[in-house]
Order: structure tokens, then sequence, then C-alpha cells
């Protein structure tokens, strides 16, 4: 139901952190829900989503989100 409002959420942070990105440069990858660890090791209910781009590498960006919609992080590396 509020997928697409964390879709944007999601590219707005990135864009936090990445400003010379364009949320065109992001390709939505996958959608994952369950249960993960942070990195603290403290285990918690949340969902990520993945996305990659071309520009100006091939890089994969996961932003991690609480159960309650919160984003808390994202990780990001070479494909």
């Amino acid at each position: 139901k509020h997928i697409p409002e964390h879709i944007i959420r999601a590219l707005k942070y990135l864009n936090e952190f990445f400003p010379n990105q364009k949320s065109e440069d992001f390709y939505l990858s996958t959608i994952s829900f369950g249960r993960m660890v942070n990195f603290d090791d403290h285990l918690f209910t949340g969902f990520t989503i993945a996305f990659y781009s071309e520009y100006p590498h091939e890089f994969q960006y996961k932003v991690k989100f609480k159960e309650n919609g919160w984003p808390i992080g994202f990780e990001g590396g070479p494909m």
C-alpha cells in the first residue's frame, strides 16, 4: 500500500548522500521484507529497497527501513 511512498523516500535519502546523482540515475532492483541485523547486532523487522546505478560506475545501494517506514541507513558498493 505505501511502497511507492517508501521508494520516493529511499531516493530522497540516497540523494542526501549522493547529491551529484539524480533520481533518474537509480533503477529499482528489489524490495525485501523480513528480519535484519543492524550495525550494532540489533535484530529488527523491516524492509530493504535496493537500487542499482550505472553512473558514474556500476553500484548497488540498499536503503534499510524499520517496520514503521523510517529509514535507518544504507549500504552500497560495486556490483
